[in-house]
C-alpha cells in the first residue's frame, strides 16, 4: 500500500526527513535515492494515521465548519493561517495528520483549514490516490510535479522537489528534468508527463492519437482517470497557493531556489 501522503506532507516531509532550510539542497543526491519505484504493498506506513469514514472529516454543523479562535497568523492577502487550536473542528484532521507524522503543520495545510470543504476534498484525494491509486509513488510526483511547474507555484514545486527524495523514492535525475522541463531519462515517464500537461492544458480533451500514444506506452483507463485525480489535487494546492499567497514554510525555502518563477514571499516558521 502507498504511503499516504498529502501536500501538507509535501512540505512536511523534510521534518521526517530530518532537514532543514540552511542545509537541504535543491535536488536529492542520485546516490541517496532508491531509483526503483517502490511497490504499493511494500511502502511503509507513517505512524498511526486517524483511520477516518467520510463522515467524520465533512460535516454541515456550523460548530464544526467555523473558526474556534483568531488565527495569529495571515498571509500578505489577509487569508487566515490556522493552527490546531483555531482551525475549524472539521479541518482538524488534515492539520493533526501533519502534525502526528511529521512534527508540524505547513502553511498550505494551515491556509486551507479556513475551508474545510477544500481541505478534506484536497486530504482526502491525496489519501485514496496512495491508498487505492493505479499509479506508483514516482509516477504520482510526475504528474503532480510537472502540473506544479506548469502552474509556476514555486510553493509546491519546492514541496514536491523534497517529497521526491524522501517519499516518492523518484530518482535525482527525474526531479532535475521535471524542474528543468527536460526530458526524463525514461521515456515512459516522458508520456506520461506530456499527457498530463495535455489534459491539463486541454480541459481533458486530449485527441485520440495523444491517447493511443499513453495507451502504447503501458498505461491503461483506469490510470488516465488517475492522471485526472492527480491533476484534480494540484489545482486545488496550486490555485489556492497563487490565490492567498500562501508563504514558504522555512523547510522547504531552499527547495525553492533555482526555479526560473519566483515569487518573492517571505518565509513564515511552523508554530
Amino acid at each position: 500500500m502507498k504511503t499516504h501522503v498529502s501536500n501538507l506532507g509535501l512540505v512536511a516531509l523534510i521534518a521526517a526527513a530530518g532537514c532543514n532550510s540552511s542545509a537541504a539542497p535543491i535536488a536529492p543526491d542520485s546516490s541517496a535515492v532508491d531509483t526503483q519505484a517502490p511497490d504499493k504493498e511494500a511502502m511503509p506506513k507513517p505512524g498511526s494515521p486517524p483511520q477516518m469514514k467520510l463522515e467524520e472529516t465533512t460535516s454541515l454543523d456550523p460548530k464544526k465548519t467555523s473558526s474556534r479562535g483568531t488565527a495569529p497568523r495571515k498571509t500578505e492577502r489577509g487569508f487566515m493561517m490556522h493552527d490546531l487550536d483555531t482551525a475549524p473542528e472539521a479541518a482538524l484532521p488534515f492539520l493533526q495528520f501533519g502534525q502526528d507524522n511529521f512534527g508540524f503543520v505547513s502553511n498550505l495545510a494551515s491556509v486551507m483549514a479556513e475551508s474545510p470543504a477544500l481541505a478534506n476534498s484536497y486530504y482526502l484525494l491525496q489519501l485514496n490516490l496512495q491508498r487505492i491509486g493505479s499509479l506508483s509513488p514516482p509516477e504520482d510526483n510526475i504528474v503532480q510535479m510537472s502540473i506544479a511547474m506548469e502552474n509556476e507555484c514555486q510553493y509546491c514545486v519546492a514541496g514536491h522537489t523534497l517529497a521526491g527524495k524522501v517519499f516518492f523514492k523518484s530518482p535525482a535525475a527525474q526531479l532535475e528534468a521535471i524542474r528543468a522541463e527536460a526530458d526524463l531519462p525514461e521515456e515512459k515517464f516522458n508520456v506520461l508527463r506530456d499527457f498530463a500537461l495535455q489534459v491539463y492544458k486541454q480541459q481533458g480533451r486530449v485527441s485520440d492519437a495523444q491517447l493511443k500514444k499513453f495507451f502504447d506506452a503501458g498505461y491503461t483507463r483506469k490510470q488516465a482517470l488517475d492522471v485526472v485525480a492527480n491533476v484534480a489535487a494540484k489545482v486545488m494546492s496550486n490555485y489556492a497557493n497563487q490565490l492567498a499567497r500562501t508563504p514558504l514554510d522555512k523547510q522547504i525555502q531552499g527547495m525553492a531556489k533555482g526555479l526560473p518563477f519566483a515569487e518573492d514571499r517571505k518565509t513564515l516558521p511552523n508554530e
